[in-house]
């Protein structure tokens, strides 16, 4: 997960739409690793230390000025359970800030990437690997390219 602190950018009178492009932004300081190894991850857009707008990231475009802009979609309030985000509750303890802190980018290293697969969404692209899902068979098809690795582990419920 990806959180950038929006304090002094994000005003009381933003909608969503003017809140996901202050996320997205326009961010310094983001290697091309990082925001490559990020897709299927979420964006969190943090005010004060209160989480006030998450995103899944799609992709990531960078500028000659070597600056990340993420690309988002809404993510499912399924996706934002699982990752235990709460949109206007605290922020979790690695994306707070205290004031006069600098960089505004915090990086999770999680072990996990979540998966946003719902009846109306029946596919998804994290990294090189392509998920499709079949409500009709309950099927999950997963396209693994050559000399990648895909490692199932059943988590159980």
């Amino acid at each position: 997960m990806i959180a950038v602190n929006v304090s002094r950018r994000a005003r009381p009178d933003d909608l969503p739409d003017d809140l996901r492009g202050t996320c997205e932004g326009w961010w310094a300081g983001i290697s091309a690793a990082t925001y490559l190894d990020h897709s299927g991850s979420l964006l969190l857009g943090v005010k004060n230390n209160s989480v006030i707008w998450a995103g899944k990231i799609t992709h990531a475009t960078r500028r000659e000025d070597r600056r990340v802009r993420f690309h988002t979609t809404p993510p499912t309030s399924g996706l934002l359970a699982e990752a235990g985000i709460v949109i206007g509750a605290p922020a979790p303890a690695w994306a707070t800030w205290r004031p006069g802190q600098g960089n505004p980018v915090r990086i999770a290293r999680v072990a996990r990437t979540f998966v946003d697969i719902t009846d109306t969404a029946t596919h998804d692209t994290i990294g090189p690997f392509t998920l499709r899902y079949d409500p009709t068979t309950n099927e999950l098809l997963v396209t693994v390219p050559a000399g990648a690795r895909l490692v199932v582990v059943n988590g159980g419920t």
